[in-house]
């Protein structure tokens, strides 16, 4: 997000940071600890990055859309490569990350011309 209106501060930066370390002493015995940081991120990104997104196409593209979500995604995955499949680190079910879906209802929004977060 450098260059562009969305950049995030270090305040922010250190507030992604401790929700992390936080949610860390909430892991389950049968949650993997790469998949916890995983959601984490994941959660703040939704609270933190994508809240800040609004406007028209002028500012907000499809495009850039996409490329956001393919970075979260693949810095997900990074973390955990699991993250995305059925497997036994998340009960056995695939992990949907929020931020993807909240990215997808962005874009159908700003079809109509504009989109934020709380569309």
């Amino acid at each position: 997000l450098d260059k562009t209106p969305f950049k995030v501060a270090y305040r922010t930066r250190n507030e992604l940071l401790l929700y992390v370390v936080n949610n860390l002493s909430w892991k389950t015995d049968d949650e993997l600890e790469d998949f916890v940081i995983a959601r984490a991120l994941d959660e703040i990104t939704c609270m933190k990055i994508l809240t800040r997104i609004e406007g028209d196409e002028t500012k907000v593209s499809a495009n850039f859309l996409d490329n956001l979500g393919n970075a979260i995604k693949s810095g997900l995955v990074e973390i955990d490569k699991d993250l995305l499949q059925a497997n036994k680190s998340h009960k056995g079910d695939a992990y949907q990350p929020i931020s993807l879906d909240k990215l997808d209802e962005m874009k159908e929004r700003l079809k109509s011309g504009y989109t934020s977060f709380w569309g």
